[in-house]
């Protein structure tokens, strides 16, 4: 048998032994729920506003995309969106 037999066998077999229909249906009720709630966790942080003000000083000065980025410890693609958004 190939190893994707073995493998897919396994998952059947687990999901045999741990899931009912009605644990399934319920637990899929569950998920559906969820669907397009906003969670509170908020995600990270977003560091745009401390970094926008430092990125245009810098600009202004001539440096460069890449020169501001190691300077600001930023990916030099955060730098060119930062200034996309400045621009728009």
């Amino acid at each position: 048998m190939s190893e994707v037999k073995v493998t897919a066998k396994s998952v059947a077999r687990w999901t045999h032994k741990n899931f009912s229909a009605a644990g399934f249906s319920e637990r899929q009720a569950r998920v559906g729920a969820l669907d397009g709630k906003v969670s509170k966790g908020g995600g990270r942080p977003s560091k745009a506003k401390e970094h926008l003000q430092a990125v245009l000083e810098l600009k202004a000065q001539g440096c460069s995309n890449r020169d501001i980025a190691e300077d600001l410890g930023i990916g030099s693609a955060s730098v060119s969106r930062y200034l996309k958004q400045v621009s728009e």
